[in-house]
């Protein structure tokens, strides 16, 4: 005979086996022990096997249980599609520690080296959907500050997370206002390949940053932050943000007067560090800062500012600390009152080879304005008004 079935709890499983011919009979006695070892757990919405995980064609069409049998060490494999956490608002994919999390297979590959990751943003897109339903504080989430780099997010789409706000000035923000599309509390776990799109929060629309990750080749698009305090709607980062590879896009705060909004991709409230990234488009209806606001130790290596818009700061403000801007490019930001490309309100600014080109405000500072100490060098200012 032959035993089937993917045994699902750690333990040992006994079971007898019995014979006859009609003149003698016989049994034994066998004991199965089920250990935890790595494992790959595939996913595919699509397939019609078993499902139970164990190859492609077998796949579970569901990633919460496929996320429920693992352990670290493990990865998960999940082919395009769309995949929801759950209709609760607070359904989410909870991060485990020193698990791998692969999107964007077409659901036939073996090795992770055959998926193309020129096509996960296209026709190998792999979603994670927090929409349904009432919509998700977050669509994915950790709170575990021991989190550590074995654990990999790779390869996915996050969208439709949708954390609370409120204009409510007695209500004090908790973590269901922030990171809507990804609340990361913590940890040093590796987050690569992601497009963050169409998420809500008061706090990071796209994400809420705290710790020691670290993010490469993350795409944000068309995030929103809203409510009393709105702030950095693609990311907010509360400490230690390390992202390369990076693109903001069409990102926004769109609030009225009596609440200004802050920073339509980036919040930094505390130090950190971006390198090779573009910001095009972000906007902010009433308040500053139409892509980044940066307080603390503050790094920008390699980076494009354009067409982002703001009321102060049409592209950049800054508080407090200490920022550094080097090989960077502003064009065609715009401030409805002061300072087109960078409102610098006391921060100590030190800018490297720089470009400056048609960026407006309607008052004060075409391209600049300062009450901090700034250095400039390498720098050309062109058709700024």
């Amino acid at each position: 005979g032959v035993l089937t079935g993917t045994p699902t709890v750690v333990g040992k499983y006994i079971f007898v086996i019995g014979a006859t011919d009609t003149e003698m009979s016989g049994n034994r006695q066998y004991t199965v022990e089920v250990v935890r070892g790595p494992a790959r757990l595939y996913v595919n919405q699509n397939a019609s096997g078993e499902n139970n995980g164990n190859d492609w064609a077998n796949a579970f069409t569901d990633l919460q249980p496929a996320m429920a049998q693992t352990s670290a060490g493990d990865e998960v494999w999940v082919a395009k599609g769309n995949y929801s956490p759950g209709a609760l608002a607070t359904s989410w994919f909870a991060i485990k520690e020193g698990v791998k999390m692969y999107g964007g297979f077409a659901g036939t590959e073996t090795e992770l080296t055959a998926r193309d990751t020129l096509l996960i943003r296209t026709q190998n897109e792999t979603i994670l959907d927090g929409s349904k339903g009432v919509g998700s504080y977050h669509v994915v989430y950790n709170a575990d500050s021991k989190v550590t780099n074995a654990t990999v997010l790779d390869g996915f789409s996050i969208q439709g997370g949708k954390a609370a706000s409120t204009y409510d000035s007695y209500t004090t923000l908790n973590a269901n206002y922030f990171g809507g599309g990804i609340y990361n509390s913590g940890g040093a776990m590796v987050f690569s390949n992601l497009w963050i799109k169409n998420n809500v929060a008061s706090y990071g629309g796209g994400l809420y940053h705290s710790g020691a990750a670290t993010y490469s080749n993350i795409r944000f698009s068309t995030n929103i932050a809203k409510g009393k305090t709105a702030r950095g709607a693609a990311l907010y980062n509360a400490t230690g943000l390390k992202l390369v590879d990076g693109l903001f896009e069409n990102n926004s705060i769109n609030e009225s007067t009596s609440y200004p909004g802050i920073a339509a991709a980036v919040y930094s409230a505390a130090d950190g560090e971006l390198t090779n990234t573009e910001f095009i488009g972000n906007s902010v209806t009433n308040g500053q800062a139409g892509s980044t606001y940066a307080t603390g130790v503050f790094k920008l290596n390699k980076a494009l500012f354009q067409k982002n818009k703001a009321t102060s700061g049409g592209a950049v403000a800054l508080g407090a600390g200490t920022v550094t801007l080097a090989d960077v490019f502003f064009v065609d930001n715009s401030a409805s009152t002061t300072a087109g490309a960078i409102y610098n309100a006391g921060a100590t600014l030190t800018i490297n080879k720089a470009r400056f080109t048609g960026n407006t405000s309607v008052q004060h500072g075409g391209a600049l304005w300062t009450t901090g100490t700034v250095k400039i060098s390498n720098a050309l200012f062109s058709k700024n008004r």
